[in-house]
């Protein structure tokens, strides 16, 4: 079993991973280390569809804390981010 611990969003600052064989710890991530740019799915349910569309509409602007539906890190909800919902739709 393993399970994780983040600390510190929107920058997450270390991370440990504990298992049976003993723990291993990463610092500095960043939200884009964790999940892959540009995937489409704002709302991680593993489906790009008219929700994570809705979800991108809905959050347009500027993000000045953790913002799900900016998905390519950059602070703004902007039409790169509906284009990454639509190319991954489906």
């Amino acid at each position: 079993m393993v399970s994780v611990s983040v600390e510190g969003p929107p920058t997450i600052h270390r991370v440990t991973f504990f298992s049976n064989t003993g723990n291993v710890a990463f610092d500095d991530f960043t939200f884009a280390d964790v999940v892959p740019l540009g995937h489409g799915d704002v709302n991680l349910d593993g489906i790009v569809d008219v929700n994570d569309l809705l979800a991108v509409i809905t959050t347009w602007g500027d993000c000045p804390a953790i913002c799900p539906a900016d998905l390519n890190c950059d602070n703004i909800v902007d039409v790169n981010d509906l284009l990454a919902v639509i190319t991954n739709w489906g």
